[in-house]
């Protein structure tokens, strides 16, 4: 009787092994034919924060705390890579970027905002100004090239996944504390714009 229970816990025990395999792939091809369309994006800005300044003068506001939404148009799909566009919209004179990504055996998606598509000019426009540091300052440093969009996982069920979103080298340094009550004023970088973000089918 005892062999019997053992015999019969094996069988169940693989059985389930399997189907928890089997529902950890996906026909990535498939699922990704399945982007075609337009898609609501959220982002939730967590970094950076303000940054003190040790006069009080010049405090950098960052993004920390904020939301913005645009959206997103899957128009080309090639076995398990998708492109199109991220359309930000009035706040950034609907400035957009072309897309390129690619969701994996497991259904993680990862994109990147790779090049210009319809340029707002925010960031061109600043870079002609005399005080072009301010450029790379948030939120016009927001406007540049770069934009990496991770640890995403698609849902075929509700159109939808949530992820994790990073601007690289948008960052700047200076003689700056991070946090109040501001002891410490020294050379420090306020580090990349980072952030979460969801995105929904409409």
């Amino acid at each position: 009787m005892k062999s019997l229970i053992t015999f019969l816990f094996i069988i169940v025990a693989s059985t389930t092994y399997r189907c928890g395999k089997e529902e950890e792939t996906i026909d990535c091809v498939a699922v990704t034919a399945q982007m075609i369309g337009t898609w609501d994006v959220t982002l939730s800005y967590t970094n950076p924060g303000t940054a003190y300044s040790q006069s009080g003068l010049n405090n950098y506001e960052g993004p920390k705390g904020t939301q913005m939404n645009m959206v997103l148009d899957i128009t080309e799909t090639s076995e398990c890579g998708f492109s199109g566009t991220m359309t930000y919209g009035a706040i950034s004179n609907n400035h957009s970027f072309n897309v390129n990504g690619s969701i994996d055996k497991y259904g993680w998606v990862f994109f990147t905002e790779s090049t210009v598509s319809n340029n707002g000019k925010l960031f061109t426009d600043c870079l002609n100004k005399d005080e072009s540091w301010r450029c790379y300052r948030w939120p016009t440093n927001r406007w540049q090239t770069g934009g990496q969009y991770s640890e995403g996982r698609f849902d075929s069920d509700d159109y939808e996944w949530e992820g994790e979103f990073i601007h690289p080298a948008t960052s700047w340094s200076g003689n700056i504390c991070l946090q109040q009550p501001c002891s410490d004023f020294s050379w420090k970088s306020v580090g990349d714009i980072t952030g979460l973000y969801k995105i929904q089918k409409k």
